[in-house]
């Protein structure tokens, strides 16, 4: 009866130690962004966007802030919220408008609600819409 006993509580003290250390696997994320502008704030322009990709927690509508200081090619940069049911996505975005008018931005957003520990990093690329989306989903550090 001991040994049983004995077995048991180091089979559960095994399991729980397995399930403690397991770390989320990184997914990743391929799509297209289509975006409608909304406005303007000096060289801030304003845009609504929505993503479609193969993992619904980086699916749904965007707010996009685009800050511009001239013509392409241009460095730019501004700000990302996408939200759908199951939580929220947020942060800062960085690229460029080349020469050849290809647009590349880049970001690390940061999960909320049902996302909450999770961060997304996400590349957009393309002349014109859709744009295409390459990203990964992984636990926030």
């Amino acid at each position: 009866m001991i040994r049983r006993t004995l077995i048991l509580v180091i089979g559960t003290a095994l399991l729980v130690a397995s399930c403690a250390s397991a770390e989320v696997e990184p997914v990743a994320v391929t799509g297209t962004e289509v975006c409608t502008p909304t406005g303007d704030e000096g060289d801030v322009q304003w845009y609504e966007c929505q993503d479609t990709t193969s993992d619904e927690r980086v699916s749904g509508a965007l707010v996009v802030s685009v800050h511009l200081e001239h013509d392409p090619p241009t460095p730019m940069d501004g700000t990302i919220a996408l939200t759908n049911d199951g939580g929220s996505w947020e942060g800062d975005w960085v690229g460029e408008i080349t020469s050849g008018s290809n647009h590349i931005m880049e970001a690390v957003l940061i999960g909320t609600g049902g996302y909450e520990g999770l961060q997304y990093r996400v590349r957009w690329e393309g002349v014109t819409e859709p744009l295409t989306i390459i990203g990964t989903i992984e636990p926030a550090p």
